[in-house]
C-alpha cells in the first residue's frame, strides 16, 4: 500500500493536469497536444524519457476517452522504465480505451446517474444535485488515480485486466439499473399526478418532455462535472411541485 501511495503522490501533479488535458482539443491532432503535455510532465517528475516527446516536437494525433487517459500514462511509464518502446501501440490502446470509456461513461453511467438522482430528487431535491456530482465523480476521479496505478502495474497487459473483470458487461448492468430507476421514478410521478386535483394532459405532457430531455442531455451533452444535469434535476422537481 505504501508503494502505491508513493507512486500516486509522485504522479499527483500530472494526474491533476489530466483533468484539463482536453483544453487544447483541435481538429488537427484531437487530444494530441494535451497528451504530449502530460507525457512531458510525467517524464520530468519521474526523470525518465516517456514516449516520443522531444523538446517542442509537434504533437502526434491522439484520441481516447478522457477518463481512461491515465491508464495510458501509467502504461507508458511502466514500459519506459523497462526500456521498452510503447509508442507503436499508442493508437491501438487509445482506440480500445476510447471504445470502453465511451460505452461505459457516456452511454451508460451518465443516464444511470441521472435517473438515480431524479429518483432521489422526488424526496430530497437538494441532496439529489449533490448526489449526482458525487456519484459520477467517484468514477471520474477513481478511474484517474486507480487507472494510473493499474496501467503502471500491468503495463501493456492492462487490457487483460478489463477482460478479467468483464468490464464490457458493466454497461449492461448500468443500463438495466437505469431502466429500473426510470420505471420507479415514472411510477411515483404518475401516482403523484393522479392524486393531484390539477391533473390534465398538459401536466402529463410536461412531465414526459422533461424526462425525455433529461435522458437525452445525460446521454449526449458534455459539460464540466455535468452541472447541467444537476440544474435540470432541480428544475424538474420544481415543476412537479407546481403541476
Amino acid at each position: 500500500m505504501g508503494d502505491i501511495m508513493k507512486l500516486l503522490w509522485k504522479a499527483l501533479p500530472t494526474l491533476v493536469r489530466s483533468i484539463f488535458y482536453q483544453a487544447n482539443w483541435n481538429i488537427e491532432n484531437m487530444q494530441g497536444t494535451g497528451f504530449s503535455w502530460l507525457l512531458k510532465d510525467l517524464s520530468k517528475r519521474f526523470n525518465i524519457g516517456v514516449g516520443d516527446i522531444k523538446g517542442n516536437e509537434r504533437a502526434d494525433y491522439f484520441n481516447t476517452n478522457p477518463y481512461f487517459v491515465t491508464f495510458m500514462l501509467g502504461m507508458f511509464l511502466k514500459e519506459a522504465e523497462s526500456g521498452k518502446a510503447v509508442d507503436q501501440y499508442k493508437s491501438t490502446y487509445a482506440s480500445v480505451f476510447g471504445a470502453l470509456g465511451d460505452t461505459f461513461f457516456w452511454h451508460s453511467l451518465r443516464p444511470l446517474t441521472f435517473f438515480l438522482s431524479l429518483f432521489i430528487a422526488l424526496y430530497e431535491p437538494m441532496f439529489a444535485m449533490f448526489f449526482y456530482l458525487i456519484f459520477f465523480n467517484i468514477f471520474n476521479i477513481g478511474f484517474k488515480f486507480l487507472g494510473f496505478y493499474l496501467g503502471y502495474n500491468y503495463g501493456t497487459n492492462v487490457i487483460e485486466l478489463f477482460r478479467t473483470v468483464s468490464f464490457a458487461n458493466w454497461s449492461n448492468v448500468a443500463d438495466i439499473a437505469s431502466i429500473f430507476f426510470m420505471g420507479g421514478t415514472l411510477a411515483i410521478t404518475i401516482k403523484y399526478i393522479s392524486n393531484s386535483e390539477a391533473i390534465n394532459s398538459i401536466s402529463i405532457f410536461k412531465t414526459a418532455i422533461f424526462f425525455i430531455a433529461g435522458f437525452a442531455t445525460s446521454k449526449y451533452v458534455s459539460a464540466p462535472f455535468t452541472l447541467i444535469i444537476g440544474v435540470m434535476i432541480v428544475t424538474v422537481v420544481m415543476l412537479l411541485q407546481n403541476i
